[in-house]
C-alpha cells in the first residue's frame, strides 16, 4: 500500500470530479511506460494517473493532455499537447534513491474502434535523482506507445 500513497489523492480527486459532474473514470491505458487510469475531464482535456511496471525503477505520475483536433480541423486522429509530473523511486544494482520527472509531451491518439485507441507521444523530460547525498539531473527524451481502452463504452 505504501507505494500507492502518492497516487491516492489524485485518484480521489478524479473520482470526486466524476461523481459530481457525471464524468466517471473511463479510460485504461496500457503501454510502454506502464499502466494508467484516466478520465476525459472535457471534450479536449484528459487527466490520467500512471504507474510504471519496472521493478527496479518505480514511478507514479500525473499527466494532463489537451487535444488539438478541433483547432486543426482533424477528426480522424487527435493530436495533443501534455504535461506530466512523476515521483521516482529506484533500487538498481545496489543503489537506492528517489527523484522526480517533469515532461512536456506532444503526441497523437488514433482510434481503432469506439473502445480502443493507439496512443503515441514523445516528451522532453527533466529528471532529477538523489542517492546517498548525491544529486544528478538532466534532460531526457522519452517515447511512449500504448493502447487506451474506453471503459465507458462497456455495457454491463
Amino acid at each position: 500500500m505504501g507505494r500507492y500513497k502518492t497516487l491516492l489523492p489524485f485518484l480521489m480527486l478524479m473520482c470526486c470530479y466524476g461523481t459530481c459532474w457525471g464524468n466517471p473514470i473511463a479510460e485504461l491505458y496500457l503501454g510502454s511506460s506502464g499502466v494508467g487510469l484516466g478520465s476525459r475531464i472535457s471534450k479536449n482535456l484528459t487527466l490520467e494517473i500512471r504507474d510504471s511496471l519496472n521493478l527496479d525503477l518505480h514511478m507514479d505520475s500525473l499527466r494532463g493532455e489537451y487535444g488539438l483536433s478541433y483547432l486543426l480541423g482533424v477528426h480522424e486522429i487527435n493530436p495533443f499537447l501534455g504535461i506530466e509530473y512523476g515521483i521516482i523511486k529506484f533500487n538498481s544494482q545496489g543503489i537506492k534513491g528517489t527523484g522526480s520527472l517533469l515532461s512536456g509531451v506532444i503526441g497523437c491518439e488514433m482510434p481503432i474502434s469506439s473502445k480502443f485507441s493507439v496512443v503515441t507521444d514523445i516528451g522532453y523530460s527533466n529528471i532529477s535523482l538523489k542517492s546517498l547525498g548525491s544529486t544528478v539531473s538532466g534532460p531526457e527524451w522519452i517515447f511512449n506507445i500504448g493502447l487506451r481502452f474506453n471503459m465507458a463504452s462497456l455495457r454491463l
